[in-house]
């Protein structure tokens, strides 16, 4: 590249020096782990771990994962804004049948 250090990517929080000349936009970007555990009782059981490389990406995977799951359950404004307050996001969900889930999302450093 020609300008060294530019092209890479960003980690939740921080900002590019010099981005006054860059003609894109700064996007939150990184990588996100993603970790889904099922909820019963007082039991919680991990069912899935993945990695996204945005906030978005994430989400989507969520979404993705647990079919049923209402659309406005889980928004990438609202992990975002927990991954800034309290550097991660944690939220219960419940899917179509029923089945309870825990979804958390954090950067991963």
């Amino acid at each position: 590249s020609v300008h060294p250090g530019r092209d890479r990517l960003l980690r939740v929080g921080e900002v590019r020096e010099n981005a006054g000349d860059d003609p894109q936009p700064l996007r939150e970007t990184g990588m996100f782990r993603i970790a889904i555990s099922r909820v019963e009782d007082r039991r919680i059981t991990p069912v899935r771990h993945e990695t996204a490389v945005a906030v978005d990406e994430a989400v989507r995977a969520v979404h993705a994962f647990i079919p049923g799951m209402r659309a406005d359950a889980i928004s990438g404004g609202d992990v975002q804004s927990s991954v800034n307050r309290v550097n991660d996001f944690r939220q219960d969900v419940t899917a179509g049948e029923g089945e309870r889930y825990r979804v958390v999302i954090a950067p991963m450093m």
